[in-house]
């Protein structure tokens, strides 16, 4: 998927990665800066299309630290990256993280980690990206809201259901009041999840039995 979005200044590239078939999202401005969002594994497909399109990477943004939203940092040390203070711990734990139960190891620069609470603000082209604190799949869990009509909401909402709450740092209560947190934005949003297909803020209130309770 190549698209332009919010009013036509901005590129997507999604790629599908890994084994539990996670979406990372390439978020292009016009000046071919890029933002990456959740890379999930080290797939050469993916370097080799920001090479090839001449596209120059200048952060990376975790929306959890599920190793399969996180395994990727590896092909982008030199990169800052962006994850809630909450779930930074995740990334020093295979327990926390479930890379236990496929035998991965989550590589990381410290260096380059920036944490962040709940409304932090990241420039990126005219815009910025705005961190929601999006609990209850995870402690830390982020959506990224970028120009007032763009949600990346990893595992916290998906379309017609929300993410799992059993693993480590997973609450129901705080999924129940994520999703009100989401509903309670004024006017409708693009919505582009951690797996499976984009959808809308509008679709979800009328659709997602999560949204309808």
């Amino acid at each position: 998927m190549e698209k332009f979005f919010s009013n036509g200044k901005y590129r997507l590239k999604k790629f599908v990665l890994g084994q539990l078939k996670t979406n990372c999202y390439l978020i292009v401005d016009k000046n071919d800066d890029c933002a990456i969002v959740d890379p999930g594994a080290c797939d050469p497909a993916l370097t080799e299309w920001i090479r090839a399109n001449g596209i120059n990477p200048r952060f990376v943004l975790l929306t959890h630290g599920h190793f399969d939203h996180v395994l990727g940092l590896k092909q982008f040390l030199s990169l800052p990256a962006y994850i809630h203070e909450f779930d930074k711990e995740m990334l020093d734990s295979s327990k926390k993280s479930s890379a236990n139960f496929f035998n991965k190891d989550i590589e990381y620069n410290e260096e380059n980690l920036i944490t962040f609470s709940d409304g932090f603000k990241i420039p990126f082209g005219s815009d910025f990206f705005t961190a929601i604190h999006t609990p209850g799949h995870t402690k830390g869990s982020t959506t990224y809201l970028l120009s007032d009509q763009t949600l990346f909401t990893g595992d916290a909402i998906f379309a017609g259901t929300v993410g799992r709450y059993d693993l480590f740092g997973g609450s129901e209560e705080k999924t129940k009041q994520t999703v009100q947190k989401i509903a309670n934005l004024s006017g409708n949003y693009s919505i582009y999840p951690g797996h499976g297909r984009p959808t809308s803020l509008e679709d979800e209130k009328k659709t997602n039995q999560y949204f309808l309770q």
